[in-house]
């Protein structure tokens, strides 16, 4: 939520504390992701890999959604501030899917 608060209501000066939050949140979803990466391994099963891909077709309409609201409400957007948080947690989230779906799998075994 850090970013789209950031890019749509852009307060300036932007308070110490928002910024320091949103940096100890991104360092933990890091960690979360990396601990999720290593603890599945490499090698997933066909089911893993299939649900995982339903995911990413269904994530894809996301792009679709930020060139819509780009069209419509474009100028009012700090997109400089919206597209890198977005982008760096969306390569996360796809990074950690098939791991974290492996998990998933494994513990509800």
């Amino acid at each position: 939520m850090f970013p789209i608060v950031a890019a749509v209501v852009q307060p300036d000066p932007s308070p110490l504390w928002a910024g320091v939050v949103d940096v100890a949140l991104a360092f933990l979803t890091g960690a979360c992701g990396l601990t999720i990466a290593t603890r599945a391994g490499e090698r997933f099963d066909d089911r893993v890999v299939r649900s995982a891909f339903r995911m990413y077709r269904t994530g894809a309409t996301a792009l679709l959604v930020l060139i819509s609201v780009y069209f419509v409400v474009g100028d009012r957007i700090g997109w400089h501030i919206l597209l890198p948080g977005l982008a760096w947690r969306a390569w996360l989230l796809a990074w950690v899917l098939p791991a974290a779906l492996s998990l998933w799998e494994g513990a509800r075994r």
